[in-house]
Order: structure tokens, then C-alpha cells, then sequence
């Protein structure tokens, strides 16, 4: 009998542990819990019945997520204030969870209740920050356990503009302009946008104590150089101003991106037309220019209507070879190399300056050469010439006139030397000498004279007598 007890007891507790081990293996309906970093937004927290959509994959058969057709597609939980957690908002949307399985779950806020494809889901930005935000989380933890915690990331870029004049607060509104249209891959948790046309939406206007705010969420993008960024708008005045970024700026997912709208501030303009003249050497014909100098008030670059006022100015330097009268400009005859400078004017509220380079060629150099005998003519003859020799002196200009742009401006006088044709004649400066002719014929010859640096020549032809007896000794 105590046998028979031994073992009904025996199989009892086995029964008992069987169905305890069966309990631990069941499957249960999964919630979902936030870590305290997760905001629905920038601005608040999840309210009472926000959803999200929840797409569940099957590790187990080594699944990915599909568009649709996963072990659960888009499940609608709302968010419940009193649990902290988001639960199935029906029966129908209940998700089973247990230690047996290996399930991916894939997250997303806002809830949308038409999904055709879990990795090409259309979001639009329409300009509110509630229904703009997109965010995303994954647990792949596979616990099996009934609360699964979800880490949330912002898909969107969060602008913030800052406005710190205190100048028409009241009145101020501003647009952004952006894509709007974009598709979300759930798969790989990326947001793009589909169309490469930006509108202009509203920013939400915050007022602080000394500054204005507008903000908004707007897609990963890109803002070239000078590309219109936002649009500052005056409600009551009628007036818009855009801003453009100065370099090239990028907005990502997830950041929070600060950017300063600049309050009113003066802006001047001075500059000088043309910005460059040139003189040839002898140029008594002036040449005119134009200095614009202005002031205006500006919000970020662009200049109010009705605010630009001329500004005085002066002429702050200038070459001393430059003349200037009114808006003309002058230069003196150059007689020597070329000359460059600049005329500098000066704008003293800015203490901005314009310029204008002025070059002048260089004076231009020639020179006429004279090379004549006294009378100016250019050949003598000297005949008759006493067989017994002689010497003969004549008159002989040589000088080099140079001109500077056409006006003479000194004399110099080159040197010059002889040769003849023949060995019984010589010169010594301008004195020809004639040796004794022993001949009983006569005899000729020339004597040359040549300017140095010209080349120029000038001759005397030489003929002398033939000697009337012959000695014989």
C-alpha cells in the first residue's frame, strides 16, 4: 500500500512540473514600454491614445521584413497614461510573444491604418510638429517576454529660428521652404524624400522674453549656398524677407538644428566704377568715374525698402602724377617708365574704401640723328691736292636730338670716326692729311667718316697731283 502511495504521489508531481513548464512556454500578449530618453516629439510626451504601428518578423525561418506578410503587419497599440505603455487597441490587434520565438518587433509613431508596403511608406509634412514627427525604434532582443522596450529616434530634423530683435515681435511669421513628400523604410529605419520640389510651410511661432522662435521638422536635406532658406513675414507692414544660408548647410535625422535670424542692422554699399583706367603716356583726354556710397538698414542681407541714404565720402589717397576734378580723372605727360598706382576713396562711417588702379605707359623715347659737314651736305671733294702732301680741315656735326613723346628734351653729341680707302690717307678728328705723291701719275681715294652710334657717313673725295719729275739719283 505505501508502494502504491509512492507513486501516485511520484506522478502527481510530475504532472504538476509538466504543466508548470507548460505555463512558462505560453505564449502572452505583448506591451510595449518607453526608456525614459523616447519623447513623442520635441514639444511634449505621448498623450492618452497616440498609436503607433507595429510590424512583427520571425527570426526563427531567418525572416526579414517584407512590404507585407510578416507574422504581424502594422498592429495598431495606443498609448495608455496610467500603465505607461502602449497596448493593443483590440483583440484583433493583439501580438503573442514567448520564449520559444525569436521576434523582431519594428516600431513606428504615427500609426497609419492604410500601409501597402512596410519599406516604402509614404509620410508628408504639412507644417505640424504633432503630426509631422516620425519616429522609429526596433527591439530585436528576443527576451520573449510580455513588456518589450523601445528606444525611439526622430526620423525628421528639427529647425529652430531664432529671432532676437525686439522690433515688431508681434507681427512676425516665417515659412521654411521644404520637401514635404517622403517614404519611410521601415526595414532600415531611413527616411527620403520622393520629390525634388520644396513648398514653403509655417513654422510654429514660440515667444520667449527677449526673442521670438519659430520651429518645425522637416525632412534630411541639404541647403545650397544663396538658396532661399525661410521667409520672415511681417503680418500687418506687408512685408517678407527671405534668408539664405552663406555656406552650404545640411539638416539630418534626429538633430536639432539652431539657426539665427540677424535683427535689423545697417548695411552699406560703396563701391567705384570702373575699377580700373588706363592713360597712354601723353593723354591730356580724362576719363570719369563713379562712386556709389550708401547706407541702408538690412535683415539678413536684404535691404528694407524705403531705408538707403546716400553717405558722404572722400578721397583718402591717390598717386601724385593723378589729377583728379569732380568725377574726372587726369594724369601728367609721362617721360619715363610705366607707372601704376591707386586712387583710394574712403567711406569714414564704414571705413570702407573703393579703388580704382590707374597705369600709364611709359613715356615714349626716339631720336633723330645729324651727321653733316659744317655746310650740312654730306660730301666734299678736296682736289688738286699738292703732290707734296697736305692737310685739310673740315666742319662736322654729329648730335643726337631725343625726343620724349614727341617733344625734344636734350641733345647729346655722339662721337664718330674716319677710314679711307687708301694708306696715304689719314684723319685725326675732323683734319684729313695727304702724304707726298711720288708718282708721276695722279692718284684719288676717299676718306670716310662714320658716326657711331647712328652709322652714319659722310665722305670727302680725295684727288691730288702727280709729282712733275722723278729724282734720280
Amino acid at each position: 500500500m505505501r508502494y502504491l502511495l509512492i507513486i501516485l504521489l511520484s506522478i502527481l508531481t510530475y504532472s504538476c512540473l509538466e504543466e508548470e513548464e507548460r505555463g512558462s512556454m505560453a505564449a502572452s500578449n505583448v506591451s510595449f514600454t518607453l526608456l525614459p530618453s523616447t519623447r513623442a516629439n520635441e514639444l511634449i510626451d505621448f498623450e492618452e491614445g497616440d498609436a503607433v504601428g507595429v510590424y512583427v518578423v520571425d527570426r526563427t525561418n531567418n525572416s526579414t521584413l517584407k512590404p507585407a506578410g510578416n507574422y504581424a503587419d502594422n498592429k495598431k497599440y495606443v498609448w495608455d497614461s496610467e500603465k505607461k505603455a502602449f497596448i493593443a487597441s483590440d483583440n484583433d490587434n493583439l501580438i503573442f510573444n514567448s520564449p520559444d520565438r525569436q521576434l523582431d518587433f519594428y516600431v513606428y509613431f504615427p500609426y497609419k491604418s492604410q500601409v501597402v508596403d512596410a519599406t516604402s511608406m509614404p509620410h508628408v509634412i504639412t507644417g505640424d510638429s504633432k503630426t509631422d514627427d516620425f519616429l522609429f525604434a526596433i527591439n530585436d532582443e528576443h527576451t520573449g517576454k510580455k513588456n518589450i522596450p523601445l528606444n525611439f529616434h526622430h526620423l525628421l530634423s528639427k529647425v529652430n529660428v531664432m529671432y532676437t530683435s525686439l522690433e515688431n515681435q508681434d507681427q512676425t511669421a516665417m515659412t521654411i521652404r521644404t520637401y514635404t513628400d517622403t517614404k519611410v523604410n521601415l526595414a532600415t529605419g531611413v527616411l527620403n524624400t520622393t520629390a525634388n520640389r520644396r513648398i514653403d510651410l509655417p513654422l510654429e511661432k514660440v515667444s520667449g522674453d527677449t526673442y521670438v522662435s519659430f520651429t518645425g521638422l522637416i525632412p534630411p536635406q541639404k541647403f545650397d549656398t544663396g538658396e532661399q532658406f525661410c521667409m520672415l513675414s511681417y503680418i500687418d507692414l506687408g512685408t517678407a524677407y527671405p534668408f539664405s544660408f552663406a555656406e552650404q548647410r545640411t539638416f539630418v535625422s534626429g538633430e536639432t538644428n539652431e539657426v539665427k535670424f540677424m535683427p535689423k542692422e545697417l548695411a552699406y554699399n560703396f563701391f567705384v566704377t570702373p575699377v580700373s583706367l588706363s592713360f597712354a603716356a601723353l593723354d591730356d583726354v580724362g576719363q570719369s568715374f563713379v562712386v556709389t556710397s550708401e547706407k541702408s538698414n538690412a535683415i539678413n542681407g536684404a535691404i528694407l525698402p524705403n531705408s538707403t541714404v546716400s553717405q558722404p565720402y572722400s578721397l583718402s589717397s591717390k598717386p601724385d602724377w593723378v589729377n583728379i576734378a569732380g568725377s574726372e580723372v587726369t594724369v601728367t605727360e609721362n617721360r619715363g617708365a610705366e607707372r601704376s598706382g591707386e586712387i583710394v576713396f574712403l567711406q569714414s562711417e564704414s571705413n570702407l574704401t573703393a579703388k580704382i588702379a590707374v597705369h600709364q605707359t611709359a613715356g615714349v623715347m626716339t631720336n633723330d640723328y645729324v651727321f653733316t659737314f659744317g655746310d650740312g651736305s654730306m660730301n666734299k671733294s678736296w682736289a688738286n691736292i699738292s703732290a707734296s702732301g697736305a692737310s685739310n680741315s673740315y666742319t662736322i656735326i654729329s648730335t643726337k636730338q631725343v625726343y620724349i613723346n614727341g617733344t625734344l628734351d636734350h641733345t647729346e653729341y655722339p662721337g664718330y670716326s674716319s677710314s679711307a680707302n687708301v694708306n696715304w690717307a689719314s684723319a685725326s678728328g675732323s683734319s684729313i692729311s695727304v702724304s707726298e705723291n711720288n708718282s708721276t701719275t695722279p692718284r684719288g681715294g676717299v676718306m670716310t667718316f662714320r658716326q657711331n652710334e647712328s652709322g652714319k657717313t659722310i665722305q670727302v673725295t680725295l684727288l691730288q697731283m702727280k709729282k712733275s719729275s722723278v729724282d734720280i739719283n
